[in-house]
């Protein structure tokens, strides 16, 4: 009996400590706060025109571009922007939301950001929208679209 109780035992702590276990969280307060802090950069970012130092909100890996042709690609869209509609000047946030999931020391997850920025004299409102996933550790910006919206 003392046998089988050992092997019952032995088996439940195999089980337990042998598995990883998968934690997701939604909406996580902690993982909002990163996502708005990252954007919030990367508008700073913008609005001083450093461009060379938005890129490196981005994802690194891009199967259809090089980095070269991607950063070349980002600069154009920065700058249309700025002619178009002029510089940012308010940022407010329409909705966050978040899924982290955490196996063991890995953590992947997927972030939606959505922001109204106001553009230059004429006021002109754009929606900003954002894929954040996490790449080597590390926050970065997967999607950016930006389109001009009309309020009523």
């Amino acid at each position: 009996m003392k046998n089988i109780a050992n092997l019952l035992l032995a088996s439940g702590l195999i089980m337990v400590f042998g598995c990883n276990f998968e934690k997701t969280e939604i909406n996580d307060k902690k993982d909002k706060e990163n996502a708005l802090k990252l954007v919030s950069e990367f508008y700073t970012t913008l609005e001083s025109e450093n461009y060379n130092e938005a890129y490196g909100f981005f994802i690194s890996k891009n199967t259809n571009l090089s980095v070269s042709e991607r950063d070349t690609l980002l600069k154009r869209l920065f700058v249309s922007q700025l002619m178009k509609f002029g510089k940012i000047s308010n940022v407010a946030i329409k909705s966050v939301t978040t899924k982290v999931s955490q196996e063991g020391n890995s953590k992947t997850g997927a972030y939606l950001l959505t922001y109204l920025v106001t553009r230059g004299d004429l006021h002109q409102t754009i929606e900003d929208s954002f894929l954040l996933i996490i790449e080597n550790s590390n926050l970065r910006i997967a999607n950016y679209n930006s389109r001009p919206i009309v309020l009523n």
